[in-house]
């Protein structure tokens, strides 16, 4: 296996034709036949499924297509920087919102300090989003929540988080001698939107319990759960370290839920095959070395 055979096999993907990644790659259809050929004797395996003209990936030919878009991107990350070792790029980060909102900013100005040079590039969104990026090596690496499902990548604890349910100031449930998770089947619930960490987290927990939620409020942002929530209209389920400060300001009220643990760990993470540049691995150590308790 050459890493032209890569090369082949991802114009393959792209075109989902033979014969257009033949015309595209300058090269005869027998030929990127032949080289596809030789990739599943090579693992003895079959890439694509073939019916007609019309081909699509196999399970083992989306694992070989992640890995080969990190193995082909490092090679012309390397090719870039040996050419141009004193060109400047980019670190890519990706962050979920809790970290995005709460976290990384003293990290980034930290990073700053230590290579003037290097540009930061930060994507916040749910991890689902992320992850995606992670795949297609458009992150570096990524800051996290741990969740089942991981293992096409590298992952690192570097902090224990939780999420807390709130509710408004003066809310009924408030006035509850005991809370429970069947409590909040029956209320007006607001949450984030499935693929983010706190949502899937929060289904997981109570599915588990035997309950379905019905929200009638899902937000891509937490900062339009902590509107709603202040304007009475429902209790939410946050992030400690997003809804904390708004708690402090008596904006809203913690409420605590006796049988609903909501903790988890933050991580950081790459793909399994991303080589992390020196820059990268500065920052990880930053990351690894930060009181995230202050």
């Amino acid at each position: 296996m050459t890493l032209r055979h890569l090369q082949i096999f991802l114009m393959v993907c792209e075109k989902g034709n033979m014969t257009e990644a033949a015309n595209t790659l300058f090269m005869t259809q027998p030929s990127v036949s032949q080289a596809i050929k030789e990739l599943e004797t090579h693992y003895e395996v079959r890439l694509f499924n073939r019916a007609g003209r019309k081909i699509s990936l196999t399970r083992s030919g989306e694992i070989l297509r992640s890995y080969a878009v990190h193995i082909t991107n490092s090679f012309a990350e390397l090719d870039k920087k040996l050419r141009s070792t004193a060109q400047s790029h980019a670190l890519r980060i990706g962050a979920n919102v809790t970290v995005g909102v709460t976290m990384i900013q003293s990290l980034i100005c930290r990073f700053k300090e230590m290579f003037p040079g290097i540009r930061v590039e930060i994507f916040v969104n749910n991890s689902k989003a992320i992850l995606e990026r992670i795949d297609r090596d458009e992150l570096d690496l990524a800051l996290v929540e741990e969740f089942a499902g991981m293992e096409n990548y590298i992952t690192e604890p570097f902090f224990n988080d939780r999420s807390i349910v709130v509710a408004p100031i003066g809310h009924p449930l408030l006035e509850k001698k005991e809370v429970t998770a069947k409590d909040l089947t029956e209320t007006e619930l607001l949450l984030r939107e499935s693929g983010s960490g706190v949502r899937n987290l929060f289904d997981a927990v109570m599915f588990a319990k035997g309950l379905v939620v019905h929200p009638i409020w899902e937000s891509y942002t937490s900062d339009a759960v902590i509107e709603a929530v202040r304007a009475n209209i429902g209790v939410a389920v946050l992030p400690e370290r997003i809804a904390r400060p708004h708690i402090r300001n008596k904006e809203m009220s913690e409420l605590p839920i006796r049988d609903l643990d909501l903790s988890r760990r933050l991580v950081i993470l790459r793909h399994r095959s991303k080589i992390l540049s020196p820059e990268g691995e500065a920052f990880a150590e930053l990351v690894r070395t930060s009181d995230w308790d202050v």
